[in-house]
C-alpha cells in the first residue's frame, strides 16, 4: 500500500464514509444531516452560524441541510430573544432527533471499533494525539488566494516556541486559585458538620430537632443542585461563584447570631443552598482550565482541597469551639468564605472559556430535560446511598463521642482523610487509564 500520507488519509476517508454513510443510510440520514444531530446534541439551542461553525461548514450549507430534517421533525427552528430586544432564530433537536443522535453515536462507536481492531489502547491514544497535533498544524494555515505568484499557503506568524509556551498548562493561575477556594469552602463545611448537631442541640434542647436541623444542610443542598446546574450552564460562572461565597460566609455569620431554632434553621437551609450552589458551579468552573487529556488528573488533584480539609478542619473546629466557643469559630470560617469570594475575582475568565447562552444574549427555555440528566441517574443514586451513610457517620460522631466519653474521636475524620489523600494521588491517573466503571466499582464493594 502507497505510504505517501495524502494517499493514506483520501483511501481512508473514502473508506470510513462508505461504510458510515451506508449505516445512516438505514436510518434515513442524508450526507451532513449526522454531524448536525451530533452538534445540537451538544450544543443545545443554537443560532444557525455556531452550528455551521461547529460543523465545520459554511453557514449556507447548514441553512440548505435544515428544511428537510425540519420537516422530519428532527430539528426545529425557534425565535430567540436578546437582551437588546432583537430576535434570531435559534435550532435544537426535537425528542424524535435526540432518540435518532443516539443512534448515530451507536454507528460511529461501531464503525471505530472496526477501525481500531487489533490496535491497544496505547496505540489508539497516540495516533489520536498525533491526528489531534496535524489538525493544530493545519488550523495555523492559511489558503493564500490573493496572488498566484505567491506560495499557496502561509503559516501564521507565530514563532514555534511560542505556540509551545502558549500549550494549555495544568497548573495555570486560576486552576490554582480554585483548588484554595475548594480548601476554603471544605474547610469552613468540615469545621460546622462536626459541631452543628452539638450547637443545635445547645440552642433547642433536643435531639431530634438537632438531627433535622443538622440534616436540612443535605436537603437544601440536594434541592438547589438541579437548579444550580441549570443556572451554571446559562450564566456567568465566575459570578455565580463568588456569589455563592458570600453567601457561605453570611449564612456562617448568621449561626453566630442564632438564638432560637427558627432563626438557626433558616441559616441552615441557606448554608445548604448556598454550597450546593458553590460545589456546583466550582466543578463546572475548575474543568474549564483542566487540559482534556489530564481530565481525571486535574480533578484528583483539585480533590485534595477537600481531603485536606478533612485531615486538618475536624479537629481544628472541635478545638477551637471548646477553646475560644460557636460564635468565634463561625465568624472565622465565615471570614475565609468572604477571602474565597475575593480570590475568585482573580480568575481569567474570559469568552474563550465558554459563556453560557443569557450571557450571548440567549433566553433558553427551561425543561425538565435540563434539570435532569436521565444519562447520569443511576450515578446520582449510587454517589448518594453512598453519602448518605457517610453523613449520618459525621454528623452524629461528635456526639456520640462525648456520650460514650471517647477521647479525641474527631481524629476518626483525620485518619480517614489521610487514606483519601494518599488515593487521590494516583487515582486520577487509573481513571485516565483504566475508566472511571472500573474504579468506582472497586470502590464500593470496599466500602461494603
Amino acid at each position: 500500500m502507497d505510504k505517501k500520507f495524502h494517499k493514506l488519509l483520501i483511501k481512508l476517508s473514502n473508506s470510513h464514509h462508505k461504510i458510515s454513510r451506508s449505516q445512516f443510510a438505514d436510518l434515513g440520514l442524508s450526507p451532513g444531516q449526522p454531524k448536525i444531530l451530533e452538534a445540537l446534541s451538544e450544543l443545545g439551542t443554537c443560532m444557525q452560524k455556531d452550528l455551521a461553525r461547529a460543523c465545520d461548514v459554511e453557514p449556507p450549507t447548514i441553512t440548505s441541510i435544515l428544511p428537510a430534517m425540519e420537516e422530519r421533525g428532527l430539528v426545529k427552528r425557534e425565535a430567540l430573544a436578546y437582551e437588546s430586544g432583537k430576535r434570531a432564530l435559534g435550532v435544537s433537536l426535537t425528542d424524535k432527533g435526540r432518540a435518532l443522535e443516539l443512534e448515530v453515536e451507536r454507528v460511529m462507536d461501531e464503525v471505530e471499533k472496526l477501525c481500531f481492531k487489533g490496535f491497544s489502547k496505547e496505540e489508539i491514544d497516540l495516533f489520536l494525539s498525533m491526528l489531534a497535533r496535524i489538525y493544530e498544524n493545519l488550523g495555523r494555515v492559511r489558503v493564500n488566494q490573493s496572488k498566484r505568484s505567491s506560495p499557496l499557503l502561509k503559516e501564521d506568524t507565530v514563532e514555534e516556541s511560542k505556540i509551545h509556551s502558549t500549550k494549555k498548562s495544568l497548573w495555570n493561575r486560576s486552576y490554582i486559585y480554585l483548588m484554595l477556594v475548594s480548601l476554603i469552602t471544605n474547610m469552613g463545611f468540615n469545621m460546622v458538620y462536626v459541631i452543628i448537631s452539638k450547637y443545635a442541640l445547645r440552642i433547642s434542647d433536643s435531639l431530634s430537632i438537632a438531627g433535622i436541623i443538622a440534616g436540612m444542610f443535605s436537603i437544601s443542598a440536594l434541592v438547589v443542585r438541579p437548579l444550580a446546574g441549570v443556572t451554571v450552564d446559562r450564566v456567568n460562572k465566575k459570578q455565580l461563584c463568588i456569589l455563592a461565597n458570600i453567601l457561605i460566609g453570611i449564612s456562617l455569620v448568621g449561626y453566630s447570631l442564632s438564638r432560637n431554632v427558627p432563626m438557626l434553621f433558616f441559616f441552615r437551609v441557606l448554608h445548604g443552598a448556598s454550597f450546593g450552589l458553590g460545589s456546583t458551579v466550582n466543578i463546572a468552573l475548575v474543568t474549564q482550565y483542566i487540559p482534556k487529556d489530564r481530565m481525571g488528573e486535574g480533578l484528583a488533584y483539585y480533590g485534595l482541597g477537600q481531603v485536606v480539609a478533612q485531615v486538618v478542619s475536624p479537629s481544628l473546629g472541635v478545638y477551637i469551639e471548646g477553646r475560644y466557643g460557636f460564635s468565634l469559630l463561625f465568624l472565622m470560617i465565615a471570614l475565609l468564605s468572604f477571602t474565597g469570594a475575593g480570590l475568585l475575582t482573580r480568575l481569567d475568565y474570559t469568552k474563550d472559556k465558554g459563556l453560557g447562552p443569557i450571557e450571548k444574549g440567549q433566553r433558553p427555555r427551561l425543561s425538565l430535560n435540563s434539570l435532569i440528566a436521565k444519562e447520569v441517574i443511576v450515578y446520582a443514586m449510587v454517589g448518594g446511598i453512598f453519602s448518605f451513610s457517610n453523613g449520618i457517620v459525621s454528623s452524629f460522631l461528635i456526639l456520640l463521642g462525648e456520650d460514650r466519653n471517647i477521647a479525641n474521636v474527631s481524629l476518626f475524620f483525620s485518619l480517614g482523610a489521610i487514606v483519601l489523600f494518599v488515593l487521590r494521588l494516583f487515582v486520577g491517573r487509573l481513571v485516565d487509564k483504566q475508566g472511571l466503571s472500573l474504579i468506582v466499582n472497586i470502590a464500593l464493594i470496599l466500602t461494603a
